[in-house]
């Protein structure tokens, strides 16, 4: 199913890895019956941080089901994401200062 379409798309030697040290977030709704329960998420993230990636964590929606794009309370979803993303781009920014 599903879970091994990821394995697969995550096994050594189908990609190229480059910059490891990329903030990846896993995020599914926690009533989301497709993508099975926490702890399918948890084993894709372990299977990505087991390719070398440092920063690899999962994040559930609360309320929200598959669609959490769109779903009634979408809103939690988006502002997740922009707070992710503007964690992501600081830290990255302070790297770059330590580095000068």
């Amino acid at each position: 199913g599903y879970f091994d379409l990821l394995k697969m798309a995550y096994r050594k030697g189908t990609w190229i890895r480059k910059n490891l040290n990329i903030p990846v977030r896993l995020i599914a709704g926690a009533n989301d019956p497709v993508s099975g329960s926490v702890y399918k998420l948890e084993r894709i993230a372990q299977i990505i941080s087991s390719q070398g990636y440092t920063d690899v964590d999962t994040h559930l929606i609360h309320g929200q089901r598959h669609d959490i794009y769109n779903d009634i309370g979408h809103e939690r979803t988006y502002e997740y994401i922009l707070e992710f993303l503007d964690d992501a781009v600081a830290r990255i920014d302070e790297e770059a200062a330590n580095e000068i």
